[in-house]
């Protein structure tokens, strides 16, 4: 087993929510780099583009991860789910191979894309769910900012801190959309 020092990131994207654990060193130990953490929903697929949780008619895709090394060595490491967790898994021969500083980057995204932010705040929110994976959470609703009612959704961070005021829409289809 190896002590990761890490730190952990996240970047928002137009569309996408980039998690990243940042390397300085390689981590100690021998074996495998292993990095779990807990997710809420249920397992809907897991394939070639990562795994889809959903959670009522919130579906949201954690892609496989991307660990790229100091001479910009590109390699996937697959995603996994066990037993309610997340797992990525980094080789000891690709530790090993690997020039650092390093980082592990898998995405984070709404199945069918995340679509800008908004003009504000929806006057009306209903239907909440919360998602977290230990350290981020994603906040969902239905909420009417035009004539019909869309699925938002906004960051939480580990202090509870709001990172998207405004929040950003997930679902806008014709029609009202509810119960994210």
């Amino acid at each position: 087993a190896r002590a990761p020092g890490f730190a952990e990131e996240f970047e928002r994207g137009e569309t996408t929510l980039h998690q990243q654990w940042r390397f300085a060193e390689p981590p100690t130990g021998d074996g495998p780099l292993t990095l779990r953490f807990p997710v809420s929903g249920r397992l809907s697929t897991a394939d070639h583009d990562g795994l889809t949780f959903s959670q009522g008619r919130l579906r949201v895709r954690y892609g496989h991860g991307t660990w790229v090394d100091a001479n910009g060595t590109r390699t996937e490491v697959f995603a996994r789910h066990e037993a309610g967790q997340v797992v990525l898994e980094v080789t000891a021969g690709l530790l090993a191979a690997s020039s650092f500083p390093a980082v592990l980057d898998p995405i984070i995204s709404a199945e069918f894309g995340v679509g800008s932010i908004g003009p504000g705040p929806s006057l009306s929110q209903l239907d909440p769910a919360v998602a977290s994976n230990g350290s981020l959470s994603l906040a969902v609703w239905s909420g009417a900012r035009g004539d019909n009612r869309d699925i938002f959704a906004a960051r939480v961070g580990p202090s509870g801190a709001v990172l998207d005021p405004v929040g950003f829409v997930v679902r806008s289809a014709p029609g009202d959309e509810s119960q994210p």
